[in-house]
């Protein structure tokens, strides 16, 4: 079995070469960047070639490898995240897990090891190794004894991984709304609400925000289509979840409450202010500035309403000033007249929108290993073409990269997300997997006349199918 070990080449270099030497002894193959030499690209090729082969990832949690937006660790998980990779996080000194693998349960071995002497716990050490010895080999599940796996139970936290690593994957630009971000962060506003149409960027920009910056301590990703996610009771579980795996004070504090086994009978309004302005209003010591964020507000709907930001409206300012809130949406008129009192802030405001030039940098950067004449030109069609729409570059990158897409000449290139999306029917049309007029079109024609979206068990029931038969066609 393959491991690679990742480790901050800290203080703890000694544990982690013992580590190392023991998961060998014991028939592990371990991948270990023993010398450091980091920065070159041979070096990220080996690193990432070494992730890829790897069964188990264990990375070693220690202030300097977990640092942000610094910490070479966090590029690592986030690949081995993206790849699927197993995680067993060990803890050696007291620091905010990545929020990337915050729900994952780590192995406690803070104190089995002093740093200064360069001596271990034997006994300690070696109860922890045999744990994580078991968990590698899959013959017992570590847990967080006692406190994380109490909260965990009850909060219910959903899982942000899939956001993180596939929309942080190849991020460019965005310098200017970084800038403004940073100024607002220390500024007296307690909410920023970021608005933009659909493929603009707004979740990749927010997985990328929360990647660098640690005063980021919980995100929830709202999404229509999935109802625990819409859900405004699971999304402020989720995020008090994370919360307080970044904060200890308000760890305690969230497990001195009484009622962590009935949360879902509060009403909304109750559950924000019991999870939420209560307890972080209570903390002495909040450890800096804390930044909560809600992405794609607007898919937080469900029976035609948006309970979560009726609340956020109306309750964020009772937070403690150390706490602010950023949220983003679509361009959305019901939202507007919610959020009345609150400035949008637009990715297409001429402040920030150096989208063109940032799609010119994207394109060059993926594109750059083509090996074709005129490449400038080809980019240059493209950045044209794209409108500004950053799903439009990059769906039309990776067709390119993959071969679907064939560079011919100017005129092969699809006009914006709607020429995509129209070659994307031709091609299944044309290729019989699919009858247009038997079990296409009446789909589109229900998508047409709803208002709203459309629960997939409604459109089963009104097309009177089997629901094997329009998975097919979904």
């Amino acid at each position: 079995m393959n491991i690679f070990l990742s480790y901050g080449h800290d203080k703890f270099d000694k544990f982690a070469l013992r580590l190392k030497q023991d998961l060998e002894k014991m028939g592990f193959q371990v991948w270990m960047d023993v010398d450091g030499i980091r920065g070159s690209s041979d070096w990220e090729i080996e690193i990432e070639n070494g992730i890829s082969v790897s069964d188990w990832f264990v990375i070693i949690m220690t202030r300097h490898s977990c640092r942000r937006p610094d910490g070479v660790c966090l590029d690592e998980v986030s690949y081995a995240r993206f790849l699927g990779k197993k995680i067993a996080p060990i803890m050696m000194e007291n620091v905010r897990p990545p929020l990337c693998i915050a729900r994952i349960q780590y192995i406690d071995m803070e104190n089995h090891f002093d740093p200064e002497k360069g001596e271990f716990d034997e006994a300690a050490y070696q109860k922890q190794f045999e744990t994580l010895l078991a968990v590698l080999s899959g013959a017992a599940h570590y847990g967080r004894e006692g406190e994380y796996e109490t909260l965990r139970s009850r909060l219910m936290p959903l899982d942000n991984d899939v956001y993180y690593e596939h929309f942080r994957q190849n991020f460019y630009g965005r310098e200017k709304l970084f800038r403004y971000y940073r100024e607002w962060v220390t500024g007296p506003s307690p909410l920023l609400w970021l608005t933009g149409n659909a493929g603009v960027g707004k979740t990749a920009f927010i997985a990328k925000l929360a990647e660098d910056h640690e005063e980021i301590r919980a995100v929830h990703f709202c999404r229509y289509n999935d109802s625990d996610r819409a859900n405004p009771k699971r999304a402020i579980m989720s995020l008090a979840y994370y919360l307080a795996t970044q904060n200890e004070e308000y760890k305690r504090l969230l497990l001195e409450l009484r009622d962590l086994d009935a949360l879902q009978e509060k009403s909304t309004d109750r559950l924000f202010s019991y999870l939420l302005i209560e307890p972080l209003s209570r903390i002495r010591n909040p450890e800096g500035m804390t930044v909560i964020v809600i992405d794609a507000l607007d898919e937080a709907m469900q029976d035609g309403n948006n309970e979560l930001a009726d609340i956020l409206a109306s309750r964020h300012k009772l937070l403690p000033k150390w706490v602010k809130i950023i949220i983003t949406s679509r361009e959305d008129p019901v939202l507007r007249r919610k959020l009345s009192g609150i400035r949008p802030v637009s990715f297409e405001d001429e402040a920030f929108a150096d989208n063109r030039s940032d799609i010119h940098g994207y394109l060059e950067m993926r594109l750059q290993s083509l090996q074709i004449p005129g490449l400038d030109a080809v980019i240059r069609t493209l950045q044209e073409k794209s409108a500004g729409n950053f799903l439009y570059a990059k769906t039309v990158t990776e067709d390119i990269l993959s071969g679907t897409l064939e560079l011919r000449d100017d005129t092969c290139f699809p006009d914006g997300l709607a020429g995509i999306y129209a070659g994307y029917f031709d091609r299944m049309l044309q290729s019989g997997e699919c009858d247009f007029r038997n079990d296409i079109r009446p789909l589109l024609e229900i998508l047409c006349a709803e208002y709203s979206p459309i629960p997939t068990a409604d459109i089963i029931d009104i097309l009177d199918v089997d629901e094997y038969d329009f998975d097919i066609v979904k």
